[in-house]
């Protein structure tokens, strides 16, 4: 298993390689996750996710216990707009994990917006664990649509989010 900043990768038998080939790349599926920060652009308090679960070429699950620190909240309960940003998180942890897979640095992306923010709760508990499964509907360019979904005990949520990923030559340069 190789290991790099914080993840493995699993070893995979390969053909014998020639002069100019490159290794072949992991799939999504080999990616060992480790710390959620090693996959997406944020840092210390800002980063609300606690575990990725699964990933694959189509999406990401993760999961977060939601936090009383006060940034999104108070000590009992945090607004379910938050929500929003527990999607954009999981979002951007799919594209980490995917330039990851690639051989990519990650990047930071921009949330456009959302379509069709539907939550059965004013607010999540705090202490509540809440599961974030996220699916790419479509991915144009630098422009990509995504099925978001928050579950929790008592707790459904679901929204389409617009977001936006730079090119690489213009993510290097920001």
């Amino acid at each position: 298993m190789k290991q790099v900043k914080g993840y493995s990768i699993k070893s995979t038998p390969t053909k014998p390689k020639q002069a100019g080939d490159e290794p072949p790349l992991p799939p999504a599926s080999a990616v060992i996750f480790g710390e959620v920060a090693d996959f997406i652009p944020h840092t210390g308090n800002m980063v609300l996710l606690d575990r990725i679960i699964a990933c694959d070429a189509y999406g990401l699950t993760a999961e977060l216990r939601v936090r009383d620190d006060g940034l999104l909240g108070n000590a009992d309960l945090v607004p379910a707009w938050a929500g929003m940003e527990y999607m954009a998180q999981t979002i951007a942890a799919y594209s980490g994990v995917m330039a990851v897979q690639t051989r990519q640095g990650i990047r930071q992306g921009y949330l456009l917006g959302t379509r069709r923010y539907c939550s059965n709760v004013a607010a999540f508990s705090v202490g509540a664990v809440l599961t974030v499964k996220i699916s790419k509907l479509c991915q144009e360019d630098s422009l990509g649509v995504f099925d978001c979904r928050i579950q929790g005990e008592g707790v459904e949520v679901r929204a389409n989010l617009n977001v936006y990923l730079p090119p690489l030559k213009q993510a290097e340069q920001n």
